[in-house]
């Protein structure tokens, strides 16, 4: 079939602007103070532990609030079995469950709370944190807790 001028899609069509703006209206609606736009990007468990671990390194603590959000995330993801999946409703891995437990203690629980020690148990249980994926050793030999 051949396409004639009016058929034919072009940066000038209605249909194009239309949607640009109400995208441009949509992010101007959506775009907070700071001028960020704040989302879901539930899914991967291993982020917010590394972002602990920066934070950690850098010296950059955070306020009280969002440690309590950070801790009620990772108690609320930790599977019954002690350990942290990969993603969210996956089985528990020693990589996630690794950062998890070190991210954990760097937010200030101790040793000896339920969820932690249920973590550590996991961990201890696959052979310890030697066994994790190279970005876990990665983070830990950036705390010191590993041997490059």
């Amino acid at each position: 079939m051949k396409r004639t001028s009016q058929t034919a899609m072009s940066p000038d069509a209605p249909e194009v602007s239309d949607a640009i703006d109400l995208a441009l209206r949509y992010l101007e609606a959506t775009q907070t103070e700071d001028g960020s736009w704040r989302g879901d990007y539930g899914g991967p468990i291993f982020l917010l532990p590394a972002l602990v671990i920066a934070a950690h390194i850098m010296e950059e603590p955070f306020d009280e609030e969002t440690v309590q959000g950070f801790v009620s995330y990772f108690r609320q993801y930790q599977n019954d079995d002690g350990g942290w999946p990969l993603y969210t409703g996956g089985p528990s891995y020693v990589y996630t469950t690794t950062v998890c437990y070190v991210a954990l203690r760097l937010l200030g629980l101790a040793a000896q709370d339920p969820d932690v020690d249920r973590g550590r148990a996991w961990l201890m249980a696959q052979d310890g944190a030697t066994n994790s994926a190279p970005w876990g050793k990665f983070l830990l030999a950036l705390l010191n807790l590993y041997h490059y």
